[in-house]
């Protein structure tokens, strides 16, 4: 390990480069290198702002999952790029150790390095459609993406969760994650989200048995889903949504939510907001 007093050489043998392929890997994707605090870590070993850190310990870094997981012991294998899209960029590998309880010393830009998980849905109700044009382009980004829920709080539908995500959150006990929840019928699910519907359902179940933890968000549509017959969250189990015959129940937290309306709805069909019944909104002054 470099003694923190010893500064650190642009030539050090711990960084070992050589000319990057045109294209190289695809181009290259990782994380960005945001900050690296001086006489680090990271630092000593030659860490600068602006490189690319593709793979950690031989794992493609996809995500601060990722890099958590990876990233936890007193030491660390990096590969990546220094100097990116410019003529002087060359590969680098990179070791680097570290005390019990130090900090590494780097930050990366971003939570997520290998694209956002956009939504799959196709939402009765959804706000995102109901955006007037010429806002800032994030603000049209459907993301449906389930390591922000982990890591960010974010609300997701699971519809696009693939078997090795699934296998991912239980295996590395991404928990909680928090769920927005339409509905538990094929029926009023397909109505109110799209095809996609029957997918969120079945990897709730799975997570469910997996042991992870949900915080249920329920989505009370006007007319559509907060009524007989469709009172689905009532003594159902989406209020209830127990894991399987022998698990523990791990829905621990449920809250409700209810889509708005604005003049920019044109292109989704009408809701009436609700005007009487438990669920009523206020009338306007």
């Amino acid at each position: 390990m470099t003694d923190a007093s010893t500064p650190y050489e642009p030539t050090s043998e711990l960084l070992k480069g050589q000319a990057a392929r045109p294209g190289g890997r695809a181009r290259w994707r990782g994380a960005t290198v945001l900050e690296v605090e001086p006489g680090s870590p990271a630092a000593l070993e030659g860490l600068e702002p602006g490189m690319i850190v593709s793979h950690v310990n031989g794992v493609e870094l996809r995500d601060m999952i990722d890099w958590d997981w990876e990233a936890d012991g007193p030491e660390v294998d990096l590969e990546g790029i220094a100097n990116p899209d410019t003529p002087d960029e060359f590969e680098f590998e990179c070791h680097i150790e570290r005390d019990w309880g130090q900090d590494w010393g780097i930050s990366f830009d971003g939570a997520v390095f290998d694209g956002m998980r956009l939504c799959r849905n196709n939402c009765l109700f959804c706000f995102m459609k109901m955006l007037p044009r010429g806002m800032r382009r994030t603000l049209y980004m459907r993301d449906d993406d389930y390591r922000l829920s982990f890591l960010q709080g974010n609300f997701v539908t699971l519809t696009n969760l693939t078997d090795d995500d699934v296998e991912r959150i239980v295996s590395h006990a991404l928990s909680p994650l928090n769920v927005s929840l339409h509905a538990v019928s094929p029926d009023m699910r397909t109505r109110l989200m799209g095809k996609n519907a029957q997918r969120g359902l079945d990897a709730l179940e799975q997570i469910l048995e997996g042991g992870i933890e949900v915080h249920a968000q329920i989505v009370l549509c006007p007319n559509e889903n907060d009524g007989a017959p469709a009172h689905h969250f009532a003594g159902n189990r989406a209020t209830g949504l127990h894991a399987p015959p022998g698990h523990v129940h791990r829905v621990v937290q449920r809250s409700g939510a209810r889509p708005g309306s604005h003049r920019c709805r044109a292109t989704l069909p009408a809701a009436q907001p609700q005007r009487d019944g438990p669920h009523a909104l206020p009338a306007r002054r």
